[in-house]
């Protein structure tokens, strides 16, 4: 996190400066980024972290190029004269992870990829460059849901027998 952001309560949204989560500008190289369908955050149009450069939050008053009082600016990563590039993959299971307190018997299985990789460099020397970008999130897992089922006599109204209903 930077100074002054702070997550939500749902952990989706940021908040800067004590104004509402919605209530912030977000662009991607000057193009606006923010999606009224993702309540006013990136949502899905938030570039992957190998294609960030730079990342500014401008919290002074906005003029009117803006149209919240705060403004979250990215800009994305260019070419070079040379070749570089990145590749990798964070691969996480149930096996690696401690047991669910509530389970009784084995971690409900999971299983996290994801895979990341970019490439940037020269196309004409000094004059034109290219950057690309790559990211892939495969999140497959199995829940562990503990329910209450009513028993014969809850089914017929009869809760004498049961706990914790007083």
């Amino acid at each position: 996190m930077m100074p002054g952001a702070q997550p939500t309560s749902a952990g989706y949204h940021i908040s800067f400066y004590g104004v509402r989560n919605y209530q912030y500008q977000g662009t991607i190289d000057g193009i606006a980024a923010t999606s009224t369908l993702f309540g006013g955050s990136f949502g899905s149009n938030c570039a992957s972290m190998d294609a960030i450069q730079e990342l500014k939050v401008d919290a002074s008053v906005n003029n009117a190029e803006f149209q919240a009082p705060t403004s979250l600016n990215v800009i994305s990563k260019s070419g070079s004269n040379k070749i570089h590039g990145t590749l990798y993959e964070f691969y996480n299971t149930s096996e690696f992870n401690a047991r669910d307190p509530f389970s009784t018997t084995v971690n409900p299985r999971a299983v996290v990829h994801d895979f990341r990789g970019s490439i940037g460099g020269p196309i004409r020397h000094n004059k034109t460059f290219f950057f690309a970008d790559f990211e892939h999130f495969s999140n497959r897992y199995s829940a562990l849901i503990n329910a209450l089922l009513p028993t014969e006599q809850m089914r017929q109204g009869d809760f004498s027998l049961s706990s914790g209903l007083d």
